[in-house]
């Protein structure tokens, strides 16, 4: 009897202490690919693949120091989709208690997306003659300021340029992996030896020999 009575105690005295709110279930995050949101409904690693694909297969501009660009298919530089990494990286986003996961909650912007790194590769074999191909359109010597007697003008000195062929590889690497559509290419940029302020002012209203 005592013991009915100890337990049934301890059943009251169980019903009457507060219970912890149940944890809410964590968030789920949003993922983006390049500019691209990846629907989270069916198969996302489906999707982003899809995404990263469409990606691959359009185009990038090359930014040289004069501003001017240079289109070029991503798919001439034999761009490759890292298919394994590309699932696991959609997987660890969405996986509650991952690094990546994690890493989103501690940001405190839950209401922004995810952006997954692009798992792009260039297969150097096939990037390296295009990249030559523009370095022998676009490499220049640099011109002197000089005067010209037939047109009587001071023509102005220009910078010469150099692409750094590897150095431009790397960086359309990394612009790949973020995802952008334009990367600044590597170039050497090469001063004149005479600029044209350097001449001073000069005057055509006489006859210096002839």
């Amino acid at each position: 009897m005592a013991s009915v009575v100890v337990l049934a105690g301890l059943a009251i005295a169980w019903l009457l202490l507060p219970k912890e709110a149940p944890k809410e279930a964590p968030p789920i995050p949003r993922l983006r690919v390049g500019s691209e949101l990846v629907p989270l409904e069916g198969d996302p690693v489906g999707h982003a693949l899809d995404l990263v694909r469409r990606y691959a297969a359009a185009e990038v501009s090359l930014v040289f120091p004069d501003g001017s660009e240079r289109k070029v298919r991503r798919s001439a530089l034999g761009v490759e989709i890292d298919r394994v990494r590309l699932a696991e990286l959609v997987h660890e986003a969405l996986r509650p208690g991952s690094a990546l996961h994690r890493a989103w909650l501690d940001r405190g912007q839950v209401a922004e997306p995810i952006l997954l790194p692009l798992p792009l590769r260039i297969r150097e074999g096939l990037a390296l003659p295009k990249i030559l191909d523009l370095k022998a359109e676009l490499d220049h010597a640099a011109t002197d300021a000089y005067v010209n007697l037939a047109t009587k003008k001071l023509e102005p000195e220009k910078v010469g340029y150099r692409v750094d062929v590897y150095g431009t590889l790397a960086r359309l690497d990394a612009a790949f992996r973020r995802g952008d559509d334009k990367a600044p290419a590597a170039v050497e940029v090469i001063t004149p030896r005479l600029v044209q302020s350097a001449l001073g002012n000069v005057e055509f209203d006489q006859v210096l020999g002839y």
